[in-house]
């Protein structure tokens, strides 16, 4: 829900809102899609996704460290999470779990 939450963030200010979340399988993982219509991440902001803390602006939703709780999240799980592409239409990123864990 957190990758949800950014990107209802990130469309909250436009005449037309667009969230896709969706689902594939790539070689052996199983991934999770949040694609949304927004402005993009910035560059600066980007560089610090899911090393640090991302410094917000005074007033700003959040305490920024969002991506780092669902990063240990979903490595706990044996899967990664990242962002895929993002630009002035939007940003994708993306849940990848491997289908098997463990091999017998």
């Amino acid at each position: 829900d957190i990758l949800i939450d950014n990107a209802v963030e990130a469309t909250a200010e436009l005449p037309e809102r667009k969230i896709v979340i969706g689902s594939q399988r790539r070689d052996k993982h199983a991934e999770i899609l949040i694609t949304d219509s927004g402005h993009g991440i910035p560059p600066a902001v980007l560089e610090c996704l899911f090393r640090e803390p991302i410094k917000k602006p005074q007033g700003a939703k959040g305490l920024g460290i969002g991506l780092l709780l669902a990063q240990t999240i979903v490595q706990t799980y044996s899967g990664t999470i990242s962002c895929r592409e993002t630009g002035p239409t939007g940003t994708t990123m993306v849940i990848s779990f491997p289908l098997e864990i463990y091999k017998r």
